[in-house]
């Protein structure tokens, strides 16, 4: 994106879960999963073989009361540490990651993304459309804490 008007949102989460890495990574992964924890989604499903780096996947999100389709691929994988991906929404592009630390009494999860989008509109929505993303991580993180936990070990 070259457009004067980029703007960049990016945000970080950490929390610690009571599990081991092995038994939070597929949490993450598991298309069938993902409602359990993840606001606004509507459908998930692999588009490819994986998980492996290079794995593709399409969601239909709910985002203000709209669908919208995202389109992603898999740009890390170097489980049960580290993942990686690059996603798009209509005209905005989304990198995360994922990273998992063994920590004393489970493992630091820290989710961080960055989200591009050019134009005016999002230039000025900017600060709102942040705040959203912020409190949406938050409560997601905080949902996959629980279902974690409360979930047998392997």
């Amino acid at each position: 994106m070259t457009d004067a008007r980029l703007s960049v949102i990016e945000t970080e989460h950490s929390i610690v879960i009571e599990r081991e890495p092995k038994d939070i990574i597929p949490l993450i992964l598991d298309h069938e999963r993902l409602e359990e924890w993840m606001d606004g989604i509507v459908e998930s499903e692999a588009t490819s073989s994986g998980p492996c780096v290079g794995s593709t996947y399409h969601q239909v999100l709910q985002i203000g009361g709209r669908l919208a389709s995202l389109f992603g691929e898999l740009t890390e994988y170097l489980p049960p540490s580290r993942l990686a991906f690059r996603s798009r929404i209509g005209d905005m592009e989304i990198t995360s990651r994922w990273e998992l630390t063994p920590v004393a009494g489970g493992t630091r999860v820290r989710f961080s993304e960055r989200s591009c989008m050019a134009g005016l509109m999002f230039s000025i929505m900017a600060p709102m459309i942040r705040l959203a993303i912020v409190r949406r991580h938050e409560n997601e993180v905080a949902r996959l804490k629980r279902i974690a936990e409360s979930s047998p070990t392997a």
